[in-house]
């Protein structure tokens, strides 16, 4: 955006009231550089050392705490659940194999001791070897984040999201890495502290609790609110509808059954004048 400089006398060759001052590369790179930037909207962070000052101080909202601990949970029963069949199928299979060649496909006459009836049973009990051994070490991750660990973790993970977003080198990643960060288990590096949690382990995947979320804009949740109580109030008048058609039905079936029990012409007249009143 142009700075605005003192109004200069109308005809000048720059034509106007206001003069547009140039601005030189570095002065508009550093103006980005500098913006304070939140939790959900970053500035740019050109270095290492921009990051881990924006991170470490940045306010971290409620919201995304909340967020991180169910992204957590969440992040680990699928890493249980999947990964270990996802080493297996991208990692040891193939290393199996290079150590055991395929044979030869057997004949229809072949016997369970062909060999490669026989490698393809020592492939089988491999593979469930393997998914029991990587589901033990997905295991280990932490589920639940202890309190106060929720925050740092999140600005652990903003640092690695931001420096893979500029495409820092690997010597960049490093001094990221390598930061110390205390915890409840005592000062670690941002690695070692970060690879115990899903959520971290999981960063290729979008990390939602570092987005803004159409909840967190008050006039959309107000809207949303509203909607509701409108939704209710529509609820409860068809409730009070239905209940007032049961309240007619029954009345019509006491009103059938004492015709059918009337002893004269005289009894089914009275009870056919106080349905009437009834429904008036």
């Amino acid at each position: 955006m142009p700075e605005i400089q003192p109004r200069v006398q109308m005809g000048r060759p720059e034509g106007g009231q206001f003069s547009v001052a140039e601005r030189e590369a570095d002065a508009l790179e550093s103006l980005d550089m500098d913006a304070d930037g939140t939790f959900f909207f970053p500035p740019r962070l050109r270095t290492p050392d921009e990051v881990v000052e924006f991170w470490t101080q940045v306010r971290v909202p409620d919201v995304a705490l909340r967020r991180v601990r169910t992204a957590n949970l969440l992040a680990y029963e699928h890493i249980v659940e999947n990964w270990p069949v996802a080493d297996w199928e991208d990692e040891y299979r193939g290393q199996w194999l290079e150590r055991h060649p395929e044979p030869d496909k057997p004949g229809l006459m072949a016997g369970k001791n062909h060999p490669r009836r026989v490698w393809e049973a020592e492939l089988e009990a491999e593979r469930e070897r393997v998914i029991v051994e990587r589901r033990e070490f997905w295991a280990g991750l932490r589920g639940e984040i202890p309190a106060g660990d929720e925050r740092t973790l999140v600005r652990v993970i903003g640092m690695y999201r931001s420096g893979r977003s500029e495409d820092f080198s690997e010597p960049q990643m490093e001094e990221i890495r390598s930061i110390q960060v205390e915890t409840s288990d005592g000062s670690k590096t941002a690695t070692e502290f970060a690879r115990q949690y899903p959520a971290f382990r999981s960063i290729n995947h979008r990390p939602m609790f570092l987005e803004m979320q159409p909840e967190d804009d008050p006039a959309v949740l107000g809207a949303r609110i509203q909607s509701l109580e409108e939704m209710d109030r529509s609820i409860s008048g068809q409730v009070d509808g239905v209940a007032r058609q049961i309240e007619g039905l029954g009345h019509f079936i006491d009103t059938v059954d004492r015709v059918n029990n009337a002893q004269s012409p005289r009894e089914v007249k009275k009870i056919a004048k106080d349905a009437e009143r009834r429904n008036s």
